[in-house]
C-alpha cells in the first residue's frame, strides 16, 4: 500500500485528520467550491481496495452511499481503486490509480466535543 494515496491517507492520520469523506450533497458542494477555487484535482476518503467495486469511506469502512460520480464513472478498472474530485470533468468524482502522483488532498477532521472541560476560558 505505498500508493500517493495511501501516503496521503497517512499524511491525513499524523495531523489526527482523514482523508475528507462526503456524505451529503451540501458536504460535496463545498468541496467542489474548494477544488475549484484552486483549479486542482483532489484525493478523498473513498477507495475499493478491498472488493472491487465496493466504495466504502477511509477511517470508517461505511459504505458510501452519496455520490457525485462523473460521466461514466466509476470506470471499475482494477487498478483504479481510489476516489478523487477532478478538475477536467467539473469537479465531479472518479475512480483513479492510486498512485497518480499529481492529485492533492483535502483532510477532515472530527467536530471537537462541547461540554465540561470545553470552553474557551473556563
Amino acid at each position: 500500500m505505498g500508493t500517493i494515496f495511501f501516503k496521503k491517507k497517512s499524511s491525513c492520520r499524523s495531523h489526527g485528520a482523514e482523508l475528507a469523506s462526503v456524505l451529503t450533497a451540501a458536504e460535496n458542494a463545498y468541496l467542489r467550491y474548494f477544488a475549484a477555487a484552486f483549479g486542482h484535482s483532489y484525493w478523498i476518503g473513498g477507495d475499493d481496495e478491498v472488493v472491487e467495486g465496493s466504495w466504502t469511506w477511509a477511517g470508517t469502512d461505511a459504505p458510501i452511499d452519496y455520490n457525485d460520480w462523473g460521466p461514466g464513472e466509476p470506470g471499475g478498472a482494477r487498478n483504479e481503486n481510489c476516489l478523487a474530485i477532478y478538475h477536467p470533468i467539473n469537479y465531479h468524482w472518479v475512480d483513479a490509480d492510486c498512485k497518480y502522483p499529481s492529485f492533492r488532498y483535502i483532510c477532515e477532521k472530527p467536530y471537537p466535543e462541547s461540554g465540561p472541560g470545553h470552553g474557551i476560558g473556563k
